[in-house]
């Protein structure tokens, strides 16, 4: 099986719930297996959803991800993505 096979299977059968599962899942690197999520989610196979809670009001002090965050700018943190599956039409 492919590694880009791997991914799919991998999402779609509930073994990887994170990138650094779906990397170990396809023997890829991370950017690898981001790249092939995102062919996935081109192909129409998984969704990606982008969960966004923004940085709080006070800014990065009263932030609980301000130590490992790499962007210090107010309205621009990181997101969260799921990837899920997409359903089959019928």
């Amino acid at each position: 099986m492919s590694p880009l096979r791997r991914v799919l299977t991998a999402v779609t059968e509930g073994r990887a719930r994170t990138l650094d599962d779906v990397a170990r899942e396809a023997g890829v690197s991370r950017d690898e297996a981001s790249a092939m999520l995102d062919y996935w989610v081109s192909r129409g196979r998984l969704t990606r959803e982008e969960i966004t809670p923004g940085c709080p009001p006070r800014g990065c002090g009263g932030c609980p991800m301000a130590s490992g965050c790499t962007t210090r700018t107010p309205g621009s943190a990181p997101a969260l993505i799921t990837i899920g599956v997409r359903p089959r039409r019928s």
